[in-house]
């Protein structure tokens, strides 16, 4: 789960849109930990670039990942 490694540290660099194009191109191959880090980055990411739409859009797949528990 690199690339949901690799996405924190763009984020910290306030790299938010390159954190966003390699977090979706990768999101599906992540582990489900990895997956609920890397839609908590998104949710971040999105925030921080004022996309609202989107930022609601990965609360949403963040919540429905945490119900499937």
């Amino acid at each position: 789960d690199g690339y949901q490694l690799q996405g924190r540290y763009l984020r910290r660099d306030k790299e938010y849109e390159k954190a966003i194009i390699m977090l979706e191109e990768h999101l599906a191959d992540f582990s489900k930990h990895a997956k609920n880090q890397a839609l908590k980055i998104l949710i971040s990411c999105y925030d921080q670039i004022g996309d609202k739409e989107k930022k609601e859009e990965y609360e949403k797949r963040l919540k429905e990942l945490k119900e499937k528990d």
